[in-house]
């Protein structure tokens, strides 16, 4: 049986300026789920994962983050500001043979460790400008089908992570 975890929010704190978000309640992992995680990710997420979880960290010929056995069909790419910046800029041409990797698969997503207003902000990592990373990233979405997830709080990026996945096993394992 699978239950995808549910974001539950709590009232904003008014001392802290931010919104709570309780930790799901019926999160069940399925028996044979594995979450896997790239080598190369230096500071992953899941650092305190849910009860049961089972991570692997390998190397991973595209993304950050997948399923095993799935490898090859749904993967997310997780990016910080300045690494998206590289990810545009200097890397272009690297980006452009990955987006056409990406773009092959089931389900694919680009998740960016920042909140909207960080990408609005001009930065010193070469000459990308908030416009070209807007483009960039509506180009993504629209043209190449790959869905982009902005958000800041790790938690957060592990729910997503884990719902998309969850969802997905659940779809290709018949429950």
């Amino acid at each position: 049986m699978m239950v995808v975890p549910a974001i539950r929010r709590r009232a904003i704190d008014k001392k802290e300026k931010v919104v709570r978000v309780d930790k799901p309640k019926n999160s069940v992992i399925p028996s044979g789920f594995v979450l896997l995680v790239d080598t190369r990710e230096q500071q992953p997420l899941f650092s305190k994962p849910p009860t049961n979880l089972i991570i692997e960290r390998v190397a991973l010929k595209d993304g950050d983050y997948s399923i095993k056995g799935h490898e090859d069909k749904i993967v997310i790419e997780r990016k910080k500001v300045n690494d998206l910046c590289s990810y545009i800029g200097k890397e272009r041409r690297r980006t452009n043979r990955k987006i056409i990797q990406l773009e092959s698969m089931d389900w694919a997503a680009l998740i960016i460790e920042a909140n909207e207003k960080d990408l609005e902000t001009q930065y010193k990592y070469g000459k990308v400008t908030p416009a070209h990373i807007r483009g960039f990233l509506l180009s993504l979405s629209v043209k190449h089908g790959i869905h982009v997830y902005i958000c800041k709080r790790r938690e957060r990026l592990e729910k997503y992570i884990l719902n998309h996945f969850l969802y997905y096993w659940g779809m290709t394992h018949g429950k």
